[in-house]
């Protein structure tokens, strides 16, 4: 028995742009990436985003498939009763120096895929991992998987 050979897949979020104006772009010739992406795969524009809507918990939520209340990660800035303290992944400059620069990106680039995503909620990384297909993420804060970076 022949299997029809693989495809990659390749997810691309855009972060806090609409769709109407990715529309006027690719009409106006502005955007020939997007265009031919859209061109050779699916372009979804009739998405809602989960709540609330900042980078951090839609990552979370995106990946994981479930809302806050399962994967953790309720927003960019939050108080961690365990700790004590509030969580800060970094809402602007004043804040960073304020709570600390090593704080904020230790949050930001251990605690949040270590401590703060929720483990007993797996991530689509370490579900296609468990798969034995391989994944991986650019850019992407939410990195949760089998092989850390």
């Amino acid at each position: 028995m022949k299997t029809a050979p693989s495809k990659n897949v390749l997810f691309l979020v855009v972060d806090s742009l609409m769709s109407h104006a990715i529309d006027q772009g690719i009409k106006e010739g502005r955007l020939p990436a997007l265009s031919f992406l859209i061109q050779h795969g699916q372009y979804h524009k009739e998405l809602v985003s989960s709540f609330p809507t900042m980078s951090i918990t839609i990552d979370s939520t995106l990946l994981t498939g479930t809302y806050t209340d399962r994967h953790r990660v309720p927003g960019l800035i939050w108080y961690d009763r365990d700790e004590g303290r509030v969580i800060n992944y970094g809402t602007g400059f004043r804040e960073i120096i304020r709570d600390g620069i090593n704080r904020t990106l230790q949050d930001l680039v251990s605690h949040l895929n270590q401590k703060h995503l929720n483990p007993e909620t797996p991530t689509l990384y370490e579900e296609l991992a468990r798969l034995g297909i391989r994944s991986g993420s650019i850019n992407g804060m939410v990195y949760m998987g089998k092989h850390g970076p």
